[in-house]
């Protein structure tokens, strides 16, 4: 069979084929450019309305604003962090200084538990048995009025210090600034203080009365670390003596409304509890006080009462028919009240009241 003749093209016209074959081809690239090209176009003006209507105006300045808030909020966590071990140490030694100032008789400071008093921040005692110092605060204008306040250890009224405070700049402030006001507490002994007991702020009631109240919670609060009674001014001891002569007694701390946080419990099995009545009117700080000494079977044994903050029924306690009324009474007691003292005699009867019922809460404690 004869080989197919092999054809062999010359430079020239291998050339021209290949730009016959290549025409096609490059007509086809073209037309696809020219139809890409509005989409190109399209997608720039679709690309250039994003940057000018979005990222512009909202986006670039929300990212850089979260950016900012971000890197803020580390640096002051960081900040925080780094001062507030320092803030705490010099509150402690502001704190600290102002004891000595207030008690300069210590030789130190030891903290004790704050137990169940209300409205108290801190009880420190001397570690040489001169004093307490106590940080107790009441509720003003504009918010916790605070107050160091110095005892002697039988209960006088070494000094007081009014701290900083919210109250209105010129009026209610006063009471933190003014010498006088504070100073004007010293020699009070560890009972409560009535409003008409000291001179006023002018024009500033309300801190007054927070700044009294502070003052009265901390003298609250002695009384409960020291086992006295507000009203008293002298050792509760010989209160407990009396409601329960010759009795062994051991304390106890107890939990209960309107029931002072220490009882004491005899070797008889025997009960001395304290009840207390606030007054219904919050800026009225007297309380109405009923030490009870109870049988184990919830019978009233004995009974002791400080009504000193009342303005009628002062003199309540001295009236013997009314006290041994509650002799012999089981709750809830219900004697007859006194002519003209009503209001004191319902609130005694409340205070027996609350001691009896916490007396379970007493026996489960002992």
């Amino acid at each position: 069979m004869a080989e197919k003749e092999k054809t062999t093209l010359q430079p020239e016209e291998a050339a021209v084929e290949e730009k016959v074959e290549a025409a096609p081809k490059a007509e086809a690239e073209a037309a696809a450019k020219k139809e890409a090209a509005p989409q190109a176009e399209q997608k720039d003006a679709t690309d250039s309305d994003f940057k000018k209507n979005v990222w512009g105006p909202f986006l670039h300045p929300l990212i850089a604003l979260v950016g900012i808030c971000i890197i803020t909020s580390l640096l002051l966590g960081l900040t925080n962090m780094l001062t507030e071990p320092l803030i705490e140490e010099n509150l402690r030694v502001a704190a600290e200084t102002t004891r000595k100032e207030l008690l300069p008789e210590a030789d130190g400071f030891e903290e004790m538990d704050i137990g169940g008093a209300e409205n108290v921040t801190s009880i420190f005692r001397a570690t040489n048995g001169v004093g307490w110092v106590i940080e107790a605060y009441g509720t003003g204008y504009g918010g916790k009025v605070p107050a160091m306040v110095a005892f002697t250890e039988d209960g006088t009224i070494a000094g007081v210090t009014f701290m900083e405070n919210s109250e209105t700049p010129g009026l209610g402030k006063k009471v933190e600034s003014e010498e006088w006001f504070s100073e004007q507490f010293a020699g009070f002994a560890n009972q409560a203080i009535g409003l008409g007991d000291i001179d006023k702020i002018a024009s500033a009631t309300i801190s007054t009365n927070a700044a009294l109240n502070a003052v009265n919670a901390a003298v609250e609060a002695f009384n409960q670390q020291t086992g006295q009674s507000s009203g008293t001014g002298g050792n509760f001891a010989d209160v407990l003596e009396s409601l329960l002569p010759g009795a062994s007694l051991t304390p106890i701390n107890i939990t209960a409304d309107n029931v002072q946080p220490t009882a004491w419990r005899s070797a008889n099995g025997e009960y001395i509890i304290v009840g207390e009545r606030p007054d219904d009117n919050p800026d009225n700080p007297s309380v109405v006080v009923a030490a009870v000494a109870i049988s184990p079977e919830g019978v009233v044994l004995n009974l002791w009462l400080d009504t000193s903050g009342e303005n009628y029924g002062a003199t309540l306690p001295n009236n013997r028919e009314f006290v041994e009324s509650f002799i012999g009474e089981s709750a809830p007691v219900q004697v007859d009240v006194v002519a003209d003292i009503t209001g004191t005699s319902n609130k005694v009867m409340d205070a027996v009241n609350s001691a009896l019922a916490a007396l379970p809460i007493a026996k489960e404690a002992a």
